[in-house]
């Protein structure tokens, strides 16, 4: 995969080029746990695992390339993008992972080791199902795209926001209560509880910037 991901990228930089454009940088965003040296510690969703991506992406030698949890990424954008808007917030992502973002005083807030905001990997349920990431009862078991699609049934989102758009009350999952009860009681909501902003991306659910409401109230930033 990450050889494909070199190639595209050198591709669209000569393709630049070609253009008459100058590319100032390279940017990879990934679903999982990236030292700040670019190492994918873990990524569970990809399979990766100590995974040196700059080395990887040697196709773009000369290129200064950045890579970053995802989340962490989206919240970037969200923070530079106009009109501006708080300096404090919470971007939570949903697809078939579960990330965060946390924003405090306009920067980016990484936590104690550097990996806040995994909410997905938050234990929910001790004795939920397993998890990629090797855990049992992981938030992303419960809320995320693929456990909501085994819940309600669905062959898939488009499937999925049909039956939304129909009224099908079957296509609305939530969590156990015991998980909703463990999320809302856990010491790792326990950070960002001041945030005055909260907002939240998801292949089933799009809103306009700054005006969706959060998934959850806190994040994980003891990660």
């Amino acid at each position: 995969m990450l050889a494909e991901v070199a190639e595209l990228a050198a591709d669209a930089r000569a393709h630049a080029e070609r253009e008459g454009l100058a590319v100032a940088g390279a940017a990879l965003a990934v679903p999982g746990l990236v030292t700040a040296h670019g190492v994918v510690r873990l990524a569970p969703n990809l399979g990766w695992r100590d995974v040196d991506v700059p080395t990887g992406l040697a196709a773009l030698d000369g290129l200064p390339v950045t890579v970053d949890n995802e989340a962490n990424l989206a919240a970037l954008g969200e923070l530079h993008a106009g009109p501006a808007g708080p300096a404090s917030f919470l971007y939570v992502s949903g697809e078939i992972g579960i990330g965060a973002g946390i924003v405090l005083h306009g920067a980016l807030f990484r936590g104690a080791r550097g990996w806040s905001g995994e909410l997905g990997h938050v234990a929910v349920r001790p004795d939920g199902p397993a998890c990629s990431c090797g855990a049992r009862g992981c938030l992303e078991q419960y809320a995320g795209q693929e456990a909501i699609l085994r819940a309600a049934a669905a062959g898939g989102i488009d499937d999925l926001r049909a039956r939304a758009t129909a009224g099908d009350p079957g296509c609305s999952p939530r969590l156990p209560r015991p998980a909703r009860r463990s999320a809302w009681r856990s010491p790792a909501w326990s950070t960002c509880s001041t945030s005055r902003r909260s907002c939240s991306a998801a292949s089933t659910r799009r809103s306009p910037r700054g005006s969706a409401q959060p998934w959850w109230p806190r994040s994980t930033a003891g990660c």
